[in-house]
């Protein structure tokens, strides 16, 4: 139970840092004129995913970072630093 704990807070102390990322490859993606649907079908990624990373929910990996980044035709440097990351 105590490692449990560990890895929960662990999780929580990047929250801000997920939110900001997400904010920005929504807002992104608005831009575009693109739904949720139309970009996970376009990079094998489910809608459901894609929602949970724009929500902060989920920590994207680097693979899909750089998968959602190039359809939305977005640097990775540029989003990390949209994000104040």
């Amino acid at each position: 139970m105590v490692k449990f704990r560990h890895m929960a807070k662990q999780t929580l102390k990047f929250a801000p840092e997920r939110k900001r990322l997400g904010k920005v490859l929504a807002e992104r993606r608005r831009a575009m004129d693109l739904t949720q649907e139309v970009l996970g079908f376009e990079i094998d990624m489910d809608r459901t995913y894609i929602s949970d990373i724009e929500t902060g929910k989920r920590n994207p990996s680097l693979v899909n970072i750089l998968k959602l980044c190039k359809a939305l035709e977005f640097s990775a440097t540029d989003l990390f630093k949209q994000a104040g990351i």
